[in-house]
């Protein structure tokens, strides 16, 4: 989003691939520009106020007309999506920074819009440029964890500054240009003093959601315990719970994992046991697919090959092969016990957010962006069939037991139910008021769970279509579902950071498991040297004062 520099016009950028300008007196949509072939990222005001640039994932940056609404030249030189762009201060230049891990300048100087520098050093996407005040300077950031400083006159890197831990999402110069401050996925927004490249000053924030649930089957995990269930986290960790079912409400809420499973360099998006228990899988925003041994938390393989975000991973039903879904428009198949790729599924226009085998093993069902539900048969790579769905993100899906439908969620705010063989909508559920994000149907498969943005669960009759329970205890969306066996518990995973426990014959939420933040409960009132931004720090990190009349003070979640 970018205000407009008289403050009266909002532009927001979307991806479904327009752009809307909105009246912040009114807050009425004034105008819509099309144009982008795939999603827009971002949006950027010339001084003037008369011309607006927009970029996205067709590789393209956009100048549009705001009198006429009409786009004026297209700039093209990028070979990745343009994440980010700015004009300079007087308004006759503009840097572009790409997923192609180069920053562009382009000139207008000539009368038309040309690329008259392309900048080289980062070693990954680059996500945020910026001018400093005088015009003669441009900062970029990275997934490399980097910020550079580039004189766009000589084209020359000042300096490289370093100290994030993650990517770096944004980045901005302060009015008077002799600091930058940057942010990005470490939870820490950094402030650098320019002539130095030293960081002055760091504040540090937490969050870790949950983007992920499974739960293994009774008894197959450890001889000793019930069920084991594991969580994938935005801390980059998967997390292990020792947990016994038939005793769930007598379970403390301060029960925490047994084992933490390090390994991926990026949030875990995805987790799935094998349906004999001997695995575990994960897939990540690292780009890659690891294998674990749930008995002794090692990782005994890793699987390359997807070019971007691992979204979705899942397992044939008689072991042996692992399904991944990636960012890259890709599924694959891959061989559990020797970890080669057997199979690259093409045929998504755009990312691939969710698969599920059918309960045969045979074929395998996918969705993802572009409205598009897709039926694989496993072993020849064949798409079978294409449906089209009516979201724009089609970002759950799951088969029914019997093999017979297939349910599809996203962003239209709607489950609905397809008949495998004659590729025709059954069933629609209405009720959510957000995206769904997961769906499972019950063993028994006479009921269907859908969980969504709107901090929901839904519990569905799958004959009637009748909504016979809402869940209502999360703060935050509600990413993941694992169900028990017997269908009677429910467990749920969001990203508030926490999992809910339910017992499905009452709708009662039994206990919330809730991970331990890094300084939990640690005692900081006698630290001496911190100040008021340190101790804020560690209590959103979970450190505690204690008062003098002892009691604590506490930042909770």
């Amino acid at each position: 989003m970018a205000f407009s520099p008289d403050g009266q016009i909002l532009a927001s950028a979307s991806d479904d691939r327009t752009v809307k300008l909105w009246d912040l007196t009114t807050a009425e949509c004034v105008q819509t520009l099309e144009g982008h072939d795939k999603c827009v990222w971002s949006v950027a005001f010339h001084p003037t106020g008369k011309t607006l640039a927009t970029s996205g994932e067709d590789n393209t940056i956009k100048l549009w007309n705001l009198e006429t609404g009409c786009c004026v030249q297209t700039l093209q030189g990028h070979q990745h999506w343009v994440k980010a762009i700015a004009f300079s201060p007087e308004g006759e230049r503009l840097v572009s920074g790409s997923f192609d891990r180069t920053v562009k300048l382009w000139d207008l100087r000539t009368g038309v819009w040309m690329c008259v520098m392309t900048l080289l050093g980062h070693t990954g996407f680059v996500t945020s440029v910026a001018f400093n005040p005088e015009g003669d300077r441009v900062a970029s950031s990275s997934y490399d964890q980097t910020v550079k400083i580039w004189d766009i006159h000589t084209e020359k890197c000042l300096d490289t500054l370093k100290g994030h831990t993650n990517r770096i999402w944004s980045i901005a110069f302060h009015p008077q240009g002799r600091l930058i401050a940057s942010g990005g996925d470490d939870y820490a927004a950094r402030v650098w003093e320019v002539s130095t490249g030293q960081c002055t000053k760091t504040i540090q924030g937490y969050r870790n959601a949950i983007y992920a649930l499974a739960l293994s089957a009774t008894g197959i995990a450890h001889s000793w315990q019930q069920n084991l269930l594991a969580s994938g986290h935005e801390d980059q960790t998967i997390k292990l719970w020792d947990v016994n079912l038939n005793a769930l409400q007598q379970l403390k809420l301060g029960l925490q994992p047994f084992r933490v499973l390090h390994g991926h360099s990026n949030r875990v998006f995805c987790v799935a046991f094998s349906p004999n228990g001997q695995f575990l899988a994960s897939g990540s925003a690292d780009q890659t697919i690891k294998l674990w041994s749930p008995h002794t938390g090692k990782c005994l393989n890793t699987l390359h090959g997807h070019g971007s975000w691992v979204w979705a991973v899942a397992f044939s039903p008689d072991n042996n092969l692992l399904a991944s879904a990636s960012h890259d428009h890709t599924i694959k198949i891959w061989d559990v016990h020797s970890g080669e790729c057997w199979q690259t599924l093409q045929g998504h226009p755009g990312s691939v957010l969710a698969i599920a085998f059918n309960p045969d093993g045979k074929t395998l069902f996918s969705s993802g962006h572009e409205k598009i539900v897709k039926q694989w048969d496993v072993e020849t790579g064949i798409c079978l069939n294409t449906w089209q769905a009516d979201s724009n993100r089609v970002w759950a899906i799951a088969v029914s037991p019997n093999g017979q439908y297939v349910a599809t969620g996203g962003d239209e705010q709607t489950v609905k139910l397809w008949d495998i063989h004659t590729g025709s909508c059954q069933r629609v559920f209405q009720g959510h008021i957000g995206q769904i994000v997961c769906i499972l149907f019950t063993a028994d498969g006479s009921r269907m769970i859908s969980s969504s943005s709107d901090r929901t669960i839904k519990i569905w009759h799958l004959a009637t279509g009748d909504c016979l329970a809402t869940l209502d205890n999360h703060q935050n969306w509600v990413w993941s579902l694992s169900l028990s066996h017997n269908d009677r518990i429910l467990l749920s995973g969001s990203q508030d950071e926490t999992i809910n426990c339910w017992d499905l014959t009452t709708g009662e939420c039994w206990t919330t498991l809730r991970p331990a933040r890094p300084y939990e409960g640690t005692i900081i009132t006698e630290v001496k040297g911190l100040t008021e931004a340190e101790m804020s720090t560690l209590k959103a990190l979970g450190a505690v004062e204690v008062n003098s009349d002892c009691s604590m003070t506490v930042n909770f979640r």
